[in-house]
């Protein structure tokens, strides 16, 4: 009669297995969690669809994500995602489904 496997084992070893995995795709080097990207202006110029000048008006007004240090802006292409996303208007199916 076979014995039954001791479901704690078997997940120990396919963990294992999967760290074993992990460790030749990553060549033995630990992953790193992405760090904060910054940006210059070209860059988030070409993120948010805007000419530089128009994204310079948007630094100066503060209606745009960025960070300074001297004379030199800098972004961050997550916020400058979220800054577009919070402008989505709703659709007209979207407005009549909460009415």
């Amino acid at each position: 009669m076979e014995q039954m496997q001791n479901p704690f084992e078997k997940i120990s070893q396919e963990l294992s297995d999967i760290k074993s995995l992990l460790a030749k795709l990553t060549n033995g080097k630990p992953t790193q969690t992405k760090e904060p990207v910054f940006i210059g202006i070209d860059q988030a110029s070409e993120i948010v669809g805007l000419a530089k000048a128009t994204v310079y008006k948007l630094i100066h007004t503060r209606k745009i994500p960025y960070y300074k240090t001297g004379k030199r802006v800098f972004f961050k292409s997550a916020e400058l995602m979220t800054w577009i996303e919070s402008g989505q208007r709703k659709t007209r199916a979207q407005i009549a489904a909460e009415v």
